[in-house]
């Protein structure tokens, strides 16, 4: 649907099943998945204009301001469905979204009615950014040539079924034509995409050429992921590293643009991989980098896998579909830079349901720990998605297409059982996986220390800090001063001392469920509150800017222990000292002249002072990080990342910045503050290029790569 400020509201609505003329009713209501709500809006199919042929109906009709705000704050809060008269409460239902919408389609040619090259092959990728507009690639092998394809449609059709032209590929102002790929803008009416959108089945995609004007190659449209398989061996690569080498990459794609992928390694160690990338190429003959693995975002990483999620561009999807063969995986280790394991991709169809799934179990975790991903395996066909039930423990989740089961616990949780569900259009396959959630185990237990008390005072409470597990149950040996005492479960020492004591060390134990932790309090009992005396400070020299100093802290030997201090005049920005305890630390961020401040520790019988001198100086700069080092594979003319420099690495504020060799043509640097910016505008071999960040100081360096193939 359409909406506008004014309330004008229009809609499509598009069903592959019951038949349109069946519906009695079809509503937005709000409520989130999986939860009924109350209708907000009708969409009176009575009063809509429908077409049977193409199963639709539509509609203009007004609706209140208040509800299309609502709705444009939060799509996902309201759904649609439909109703028949055997299905009064609804019989289909669907949550509302915006955004991109990704269909794509493998073309072969034995799936022509009529047989002209049973061999051809090709991919295409529909990108649907609105309802009107989007964006189209279609790809064939090298050795087909994409220059004799003159026509690339989507039809209307089921399988095996000739249908009428609802979108040419090649119509949009922008199409241009490459060496395996062709590509440009489409445009449609909101009736075909809500069509397509609802049931990609109904439609295929098809490419003809001179010598088969009736059609070379087709396949119908979709939506399912899209799996690719490579078995990797260290004797598949060019050169060979290490013949024992062996590996699988999945790589699920699910949106034109993206996709996941699970690098699974028994040697070397999944570990030891400095590189997992997608490259074009057929088997034995190396080529460009495509996507690069490593370059994604949630990247997990165990003993044999390395997982996370990943972008990339429609062309290089495309020529995946058409030919997966003229691509392979490979990875890397420090040992083998040009790869240790490479193979071919397949693509893997869902024509047989997974069979054989299976997890690590039991599996036993701590809260506040990340856990090692617990990944599935399973054969029979590619899983479409994962589901598990009951709800895991918070802090975990599954993730849907790759099925790992990955996060921080962050509650306790007595050992159950879980079932994963793994499906595709043929079927599903389930595995339990039970799993425990014990507290973590006390860790870093700190109390103040020293500390010096007056007999007959009471002190100020001694509270403990832990950075581990919840602890249960507090210790102390040997026995506190008399009239000390120790709280057995907050851990807190208070009390008034009655006694004079020389310092002496008493250990704490914090304990807990799973195990324990020690902290040692030194504790002097002085029989009367003097000022303190003989405090003082290292010489703190000089600091550069943007480095953090080692802490500099006081020495005393004389008098009862301060209660405060204070420094005068103000230290240099990014300088502190601690009015507890007297600690300085901080990172210096401002070029500050050598000089001396005056620190005064003070408790309730007087005080006493030290001085401390430093200066501050400019620091050199820190290595320059972009955050996506290994920058590779971007295609002319698709977009490109601006790289900005990191400035919270450290290091004195860079003056200029240089680069090394000359970046590709259309990719330019600003010498000053360090941005790389783009795109490409013609190819250029897979180079590694220096970056050079230089202040009066001094200079550090990093690498990237870069690869425009296309």
């Amino acid at each position: 649907y359409a909406m506008a400020l004014d309330g004008s509201v229009h809609y499509v609505l598009a069903m592959a099943g019951p038949a349109i003329a069946q519906l009695t009713g079809a509503h937005i209501h709000s409520g989130t998945a999986g939860v009924d709500g109350p209708i907000e809006m009708d969409l009176n199919p009575a009063a809509a204009t429908s077409n049977v042929a193409e199963q639709t109906l539509t509609s203009d009709f007004a609706a209140p301001l208040s509800l299309l705000c609502r709705m444009a704050l939060d799509l996902s809060a309201f759904y649609v469905n439909v109703h028949t008269v055997a299905a009064p409460g609804g019989i289909a239902r669907g949550q509302l979204a915006s955004g991109t919408v990704g269909l794509w389609a493998t073309l072969a040619g034995s799936a022509e009615l009529l047989v002209v090259d049973a061999n051809a092959r090709a991919g295409v990728t529909l990108e649907l950014t609105s309802f009107t507009s989007g964006r189209a690639v279609y790809a064939v092998p090298v050795s087909q040539g994409i220059a004799a394809v003159n026509g690339a449609q989507v039809r209307l059709g089921a399988p095996f079924v000739n249908g009428a032209s609802v979108l040419d590929l090649r119509a949009g102002a922008d199409f241009a034509v490459g060496t395996q790929t062709a590509e440009g803008a489409i445009t449609c009416d909101q009736t075909l995409f809500t069509r397509m959108y609802g049931n990609p089945a109904a439609f295929y995609a098809d490419i003809q050429t001179a010598a088969a004007a009736s059609g070379l190659a087709r396949g119908q449209l979709g939506t399912n992921p899209a799996t690719f398989r490579a078995v990797l061996l260290g004797t598949n690569e060019t050169t060979i590293v290490d013949p024992s080498a062996n590996g699988t990459t999945k790589f699920v794609v699910t949106g034109v643009h993206a996709g996941s992928f699970d690098v699974t390694m028994a040697i070397p160690a999944a570990t030891t991989l400095t590189g997992a990338h997608v490259h074009a190429g057929a088997a034995g003959t190396n080529g460009g980098i495509q996507i690069d693995f490593l370059d994604g975002t949630g990247i997990t990483t165990s003993a044999t896998h390395v997982t996370g999620d990943v972008e990339f561009n429609g062309q290089t999807f495309a020529s995946m579909l058409a030919a997966p063969d003229l691509f392979y995986s490979n990875v890397h280790t420090l040992l083998a830079p040009n790869g240790v394991c490479r193979g071919q991709f397949v693509r893997v169809t869902d024509s047989s349901a997974p069979t054989g799934l299976s997890y690590s179990t039991p599996a036993i975790y701590v809260t506040n720990s990340a856990i090692a991903p617990n990944l599935p395996t399973s054969g029979g066909g590619a899983v479409a998605t994962y589901t598990i039930a009951p709800a895991l423990p918070a802090g975990l989740s599954i993730h849907a297409t790759s099925g790992i089961i990955s996060g921080t616990p962050t509650a306790t949780s007595a050992a159950a059982l879980y079932v994963v569900t793994a499906s595709n259009t043929a079927g599903t396959t389930t595995a339990n996986v039970t799993i425990t959630v014990n507290v973590a185990a006390p860790t870093n237990l700190v109390y103040t220390t020293p500390v010096t008390y007056i007999n007959g005072t009471a002190i100020t409470a001694n509270t403990p800090t832990n950075q581990g597990g919840a602890i249960a149950s507090y210790s102390v040996a040997p026995a506190l001063p008399t009239g000390l005492s120790l709280h057995p479960t907050t851990g807190v020492v208070s009390g008034t001392p009655t006694v004079t004591l020389a310092a002496a060390n008493y250990v704490v134990t914090g304990t807990n469920v799973t195990n324990s932790t020690p902290s040692t309090i030194n504790i002097t009992v002085q029989a009367t509150l003097t000022a303190p005396s003989g405090l003082s400070y290292a010489n703190a020299g000089s600091y550069p800017t943007g480095y953090a100093i080692t802490s500099v802290s006081p020495a005393q030997t004389g008098g009862s222990p301060p209660a405060s201090y204070a420094v005068s005049p103000a230290l240099p920005t990014g300088l502190a000292l601690d009015t507890t305890t007297g600690v300085l630390s901080g990172t210096p961020t401002a070029i500050t002249a050598s000089a001396t401040y005056t620190v005064t520790a003070t408790n309730g019988a007087g005080f006493t002072t030290a001085p401390i001198t430093l200066g501050v100086t400019l620091g050199a700069p820190a290595k320059p990080s972009y955050g996506n080092t290994n920058f590779i594979g971007y295609v002319t003319p698709s977009f490109f990342n601006t790289m900005t420099p990191q400035t919270s690495v450290g290091g004195g504020a860079v003056a200029s910045y240089s680069i090394t060799p000359a970046l590709p043509t259309g990719i330019t640097m600003n010498t000053t503050t360090g941005v790389i910016t783009g795109p490409p505008t013609a190819t250029s071999a897979q180079t590694t290029y220096t970056v050079t960040a230089t202040n009066a100081t001094g200079s550090d360096s990093s690498t990237f790569t870069i690869n425009v193939p296309y």
